[in-house]
């Protein structure tokens, strides 16, 4: 990870109701710009639906936030090659692909986005954290390429198949929350794993979370409290299980 980084902090804080000013939202956000700005936040512009074009001329931008907007275009991303942060929220985005070469993402939060399509991400492999969480993907088998993932949220998905965690022996964190999943058997390949949260999803074989040595906290439904007992060994040690 870098140290010692001073961001220059550079935050978009203009009103947007109508009092305010005649402008749209685009050109209010490119008139606040400045070409030396590394973190651009968007989440108060609701009903921004593109990135203005002139944003490709900000190389030095580093983090962006544009949660809870009417976002779906993101190509002009594709020319931001510094971005380390991306958090898109509750847009509208769908095609991830114009994010495919930018190799520096550290971190990209895509929940309750319309994305169905996960392989443009395969070349992400500085990603530490990565949040697919309530989109219409059913397909995960890209993601076994992003071997320094430390977080991993795909709850609320359509994938059945997570063989591809094998590859991910760094994670710390996963959620897969309310996913059709059939096989679990390789969640004891995740050694360094500390928090799981498996609720409303076919999970029932306590005995794989008794190989989880490093295992912190577990979050499963409410009508799994009988089963959950087997745990009670770890429970002694400091597990803490959260029940839904």
């Amino acid at each position: 990870m870098r140290k010692n980084i001073t961001f220059a902090i550079f935050m978009l804080v203009l009103s947007v109701n109508a009092n305010a000013f005649s402008l749209n939202a685009v050109q209010k956000v490119t008139d606040a710009m400045n070409s030396n700005m590394q973190f651009l936040s968007l989440n108060e512009f609701q009903e921004l639906q593109r990135f203005p074009e002139q944003l490709a001329h900000f190389k030095s931008v580093e983090i962006i936030s544009a949660n809870g907007n009417h976002i779906a275009d993101i190509e002009v991303l594709a020319q931001l090659s510094a971005l380390r942060h991306l958090s898109m929220n509750y847009t509208f985005v769908k095609d991830v692909t114009p994010l495919q070469n930018l190799l520096k993402l550290e971190r990209l939060d895509l929940k309750g986005t319309h994305v169905t399509d996960a392989s443009p991400l395969a070349k992400l492999t500085n990603l530490l954290t990565l949040s697919l969480y309530a989109n219409d993907i059913s397909d995960f088998s890209a993601l076994k390429s992003l071997t320094q993932l430390e977080s991993l949220n795909i709850g609320y998905t359509k994938g059945t198949d997570i063989s591809f965690l094998a590859s991910l022996k760094n994670l710390r964190s996963l959620n897969l929350i309310w996913m059709p999943i059939n096989d679990y058997s390789v969640l004891t390949q995740l050694t360094q794993l500390e928090h799981l949260d498996v609720s409303y999803a076919n999970f029932n074989d306590f005995s794989i979370i008794l190989k989880l040595p490093n295992l912190k906290s577990l979050s499963i439904e409410m009508g799994k409290v009988l089963d959950a007992k087997v745990l009670e060994p770890m429970i002694g040690k400091g597990l803490k299980v959260n029940f839904r």
